[in-house]
């Protein structure tokens, strides 16, 4: 297995996730291309030429820690027993029990999403109330995303109401079971070598970060007729500062040339929510497993069907 991660911090933080992830029988390669200052792009270009060559690649952020074990061994175990070709797997991200409105996997076309419900209320979060992560005293605030994200900093810095043991509580709706999705960000993603040598070069949208370089991926591993999967079961954490991402200031610097050079690329827009768009998807790609997300909500989940056509994949 090849295991890389990407950022200032790479250095000791491989050699976390690479002591995590051994195996008695398996032997894990160290490829430390995080330490250098390429783009994002170029970076993962340089990860898909050698693919190839192991079992499985991990690719992750220089600030995320592997809470689950036996994380290969488990994706390898659905992987070989899926009854459909498997593309990028992703975890459950646990930041959410910090009072945060994280989910671990894209939201895609999904109806919900589409009609303007929040990520904070999207798949295991869809009974829970609005604005379930923050202090009732915030609330007043309303619930525009621009407020919220003024707020969120302070509210991780006063006496939490919402504890993680009470978060643990609260009737959320995560799969039983693997489940196939839209697509991942990149915070922690693994893929077999062969399947991610198949995919075409990452676009270079000019930028450091991986602003829809993640959702670029994802719909080219779809359109090839592989199914993304989120595994709920297995966990990690990333550790964002101040609530946010580092890379805040490009992302909104970039996002209106980005977005430009991703509708040149594919006809839509990301989170496309236009009836004339989503038509559109479903036209051109309908051939595919893009439009996975398209008329279902977001925790309409389904199960990978299993080599025994008549079970799904346990946990």
């Amino acid at each position: 297995m090849l295991a890389v991660q990407y950022g200032p911090k790479a250095p000791p933080a491989v050699r976390t996730v690479v002591r995590d992830f051994v195996q008695k029988e398996e032997t894990i390669t160290h490829l430390d291309l995080g330490v250098t200052d390429e783009p994002y792009a170029l970076f993962l270009n340089e990860i898909r030429k050698i693919a190839k060559d192991f079992d499985f690649v991990c690719v992750a952020h220089d600030d995320v820690v592997l809470e689950s074990t036996d994380t290969i061994h488990r994706v390898s175990e659905v992987v070989g027993k899926s009854a459909v070709p498997i593309g990028w797997v992703g975890l459950t991200d646990t930041d959410y029990l910090n009072s945060k409105p994280i989910i671990s996997v894209r939201p895609g076309f999904h109806e919900d999403y589409v009609a303007g419900v929040q990520p904070g209320r999207l798949f295991q979060f869809h009974q829970l109330d609005e604005d379930w992560w923050l202090l009732p005293r915030m609330r007043f605030l309303g619930t525009g995303l621009t407020e919220r994200r003024k707020f969120e900093g302070l509210n991780s810095l006063l006496p939490k109401p919402i504890t993680r043991k009470l978060i643990s509580r609260l009737p959320l709706d995560f799969p039983s079971e693997p489940v196939i999705v839209h697509g991942h960000y990149h915070h922690l993603v693994i893929i077999k070598g062969e399947t991610l040598a198949r995919l075409p070069e990452s676009p270079d949208w000019g930028t450091r970060s991986a602003l829809l370089l993640d959702e670029d991926w994802s719909l080219e591993s779809a359109r090839l007729g592989y199914a993304n999967v989120w595994i709920p079961s297995l966990k990690y954490l990333h550790i964002r500062p101040r609530g946010s991402t580092r890379s805040l200031n490009e992302l909104s610097r970039m996002q209106d040339t980005v977005g430009a050079k991703f509708v040149q690329k594919w006809g839509f827009t990301s989170g496309a929510k236009e009836k004339k768009e989503l038509s559109f998807i479903e036209r051109e790609y309908g051939y595919s497993k893009m439009i996975f997300s398209l008329h279902r909500r977001s925790f309409d989940y389904v199960p990978i069907p299993s080599l025994n056509s008549n079970q799904t994949l346990s946990q």
